[in-house]
């Protein structure tokens, strides 16, 4: 069948072509037809539309003068949703709040302050009088060094005289020599002590 149709689409003799043309015309005649038979019922809705728009008028004009206008008879005025004078209120006293909250954070501040700088003199405090005993014990073992030297001093002193003998005499002056040391030592130890006295009473 398909290679049946095929040949007879490519075929161009004589008898094919009146074949075209025929098939061709009844497609044409049928087209007019249909036309003929369709556009009368196109032709009637559309009339039908037409005269349906035009009767479509309103009956019953409105009467303007008779409506009468509509007035508000509620002329109070509505309150706020939000009291201002309240919110201003309470924004002031959050604003106060807030500053008295750092006043006290300041003044605690400067407690804590003041609470470490007294616990730093206090433990200079200490550490001076700490220095201060350690100077009065060095001064006191200094002038016991210096005493017991200046006894020796002494004892020597008194040996040369007896014996007059230059060792003697040699002895004597190391004696005395050892004193004043000992003697140079407690001064310096005195001075240190009263340094670190001073120094303690002035905190």
């Amino acid at each position: 069948m398909n290679r049946f149709l095929t040949r007879f689409a490519r075929d161009e003799q004589g008898a094919v072509t009146v074949d075209y043309i025929t098939i061709l015309a009844a497609l044409v005649f049928s087209g007019a037809a249909m036309s003929a038979l369709i556009m009368p019922i196109f032709a009637d809705g559309n009339r039908d539309v037409a005269t349906e728009i035009g009767s479509s008028e309103a009956t019953d004009a409105i009467d303007w003068d008779s409506v009468e206008p509509v007035v508000a008879t509620d002329t109070t005025v509505s309150e706020p949703l939000v009291d201002i004078a309240a919110a201003e209120a309470a924004a002031a006293d959050a604003a106060a709040a807030a500053a008295a909250a750092a006043d006290e954070a300041e003044a605690a501040a400067q407690l804590a302050d003041a609470y470490a700088d007294a616990a730093e003199a206090e433990t200079r405090r200490r550490r001076a009088k700490k220095n201060y005993n350690k100077a009065v014990t060095a001064t006191e073992a200094a002038q016991a060094a210096a005493l017991q030297a200046k006894a020796a001093a002494e004892t020597a002193r008194a040996e040369a005289n007896i014996a007059g003998t230059d060792v003697a005499e040699a002895s004597a002056a190391a004696a005395e020599a050892s004193y004043a040391s000992a003697n140079a030592s407690y001064e310096a130890a005195k001075a240190d002590a009263l340094r670190a006295y001073e120094a303690y009473r002035s905190l």
